[in-house]
């Protein structure tokens, strides 16, 4: 998947767009954003993804910034960010757990709903 980064105003905010989204769903990163793929076809972009997010490569991402007022960086100074990559172990370690991690965003969304069905569920105006 295609990891999303804002390099701008929101400097190291990044997301991820999932293994299953289609081609065909149109979707344009604005100049805020940068659309980041692997250099080398043999790192995972979800090691990369974890590493933009974690604590270390928000605080190398924070390093980047040249914006005077507004946080900035530039695409050439991205380029230049080494980005760890682990051991086959510790990378399959650390896919893993973000597996896990994801199906706990998706229990509590699942979750999330039918909080919102049992608060609407009365007094509602849709009855």
């Amino acid at each position: 998947g295609d990891i999303v980064l804002a390099i701008r105003g929101t400097l190291g905010k990044v997301g991820m767009l999932p293994p299953d989204w289609q081609d065909e769903e149109l979707w344009v990163a604005n100049q805020s954003c940068l659309v980041l793929r692997p250099a080398r076809r043999d790192v995972d972009a979800r090691l990369v993804y974890l590493y933009l997010r974690s604590a270390i490569g928000q605080a190398a991402l924070q390093s980047l910034d040249c914006g005077a007022s507004t946080p900035l960086v530039q695409l050439s100074d991205l380029k230049k960010m080494p980005v760890p990559v682990p051991s086959p172990e510790e990378a399959q370690a650390m896919l893993a757990d973000f597996e896990k991690e994801l199906a706990l965003c998706a229990r509590m969304e699942e979750l999330r709903k039918e909080v919102d069905l049992l608060a609407g569920s009365h007094w509602s105006l849709n009855k």
